[in-house]
């Protein structure tokens, strides 16, 4: 069982008038990933040809502004993964399937950045000779940054220095993670189909005595037969959302770890995304849901699914 979390807070509303935005695109290329910045007014986009694209979004206008910041060449390999500062607005990493993770500065009324940081993955000195970093993700006061590698380990750094705390090794492949709001658990979305659950001990952004971190498996979650390919801690820490290979999403209750409500679309893709959002204005949970190939986005009310149907 987790413990709750510390403070909850969300502050979106939600549009419920959903409509289509397009990005002018010099680089007419593959969306690889893209990312949403904490105030949702910048997004970045990584595309195919080596170029990550920030855009600014207006929100009285509801409309992107024609301005854009390139980083062109950020890495050798096209970027896969994209993870925003939580505790700044213009700062953000990029990895690209590599042994490096690069940190980057935008500046908004120029088309100037600066990488503030890059790090290797032989500085942490990785068991395995052809590991490449797949996956990063900060927590949620941007103290802190986990990065996976396709090896299967975990490894916890501290964004101020980006010095290594902590790294350990996963029994299965991992295909997505996340952190609670608390910072002191990080679970995981592995390939047998479960949701492995770490406790994170001793994790503290300003530790005067230095004590060694430390990650304990404190549960493990079967929920499907095929891989779990995504999940997420809500942002009120209300639920944890994955979904997996086979298509189903499973809504789970954090404290208790069982599932509320199975989603099974009539849909044979994988999982590829969730999100959630709650709009603080009418206060209804809405769970967004895209797939592998061609299925789209399919857009949950949480309200409306998960409340009993009257006999």
């Amino acid at each position: 069982m987790l413990s709750p979390p510390s403070s909850p807070t969300t502050n979106v509303e939600f549009n419920t008038n959903l409509a289509t935005h397009s990005i002018e695109d010099t680089y007419q290329n593959q969306v690889i990933t893209f990312e949403w910045n904490r105030n949702g007014d910048k997004i970045a986009l990584a595309k195919s040809t080596s170029v990550i694209v920030i855009q600014k979004f207006d929100h009285k206008t509801r409309s992107f502004e024609k301005f854009q910041i390139l980083i062109v060449g950020p890495h050798p390999k096209p970027t896969g993964c994209l993870a925003w500062d939580p505790s700044h607005d213009n700062k953000i990493l990029s990895i690209a399937r590599s042994n490096e993770i690069k940190f980057w500065e935008i500046y908004p009324s120029s088309i100037h950045t600066t990488k503030l940081k890059s790090v290797m993955l032989e500085h942490f000195v990785s068991s395995n000779i052809n590991d490449c970093f797949n996956n990063v993700k900060f927590n949620k006061s941007g103290d802190f940054l986990a990065a996976t590698t396709t090896s299967d380990e975990v490894f916890i750094l501290k964004k101020s220095n980006f010095k290594l705390v902590h790294k350990f090794k996963a029994s299965h492949r991992i295909y997505d993670f996340d952190w609670n709001s608390n910072g002191d658990y990080i679970v995981l979305a592995v390939e047998s189909g479960e949701l492995q659950f770490y406790n994170l001990m001793n994790l503290k952004a300003n530790d005067p005595i230095n004590e060694p971190a430390s990650a304990v498996l404190k549960h493990s979650l079967k929920l499907s037969s095929s891989r779990i390919t995504s999940v997420l801690f809500t942002a009120d820490e209300r639920y944890i959302i994955s979904g997996a290979n086979d298509s189903t999403v499973h809504i789970i209750d954090p404290v208790s770890l069982t599932i509320i409500k199975t989603i099974k679309a009539s849909i044979d893709e994988p999982v590829a995304t969730i999100d959630y959002i709650e709009d603080q204005k009418s206060q209804n949970r809405f769970l967004s849901v895209t797939y592998e190939y061609d299925a789209g986005c399919y857009i949950y009310n949480l309200n409306k699914l998960l409340t009993p149907k009257k006999r």
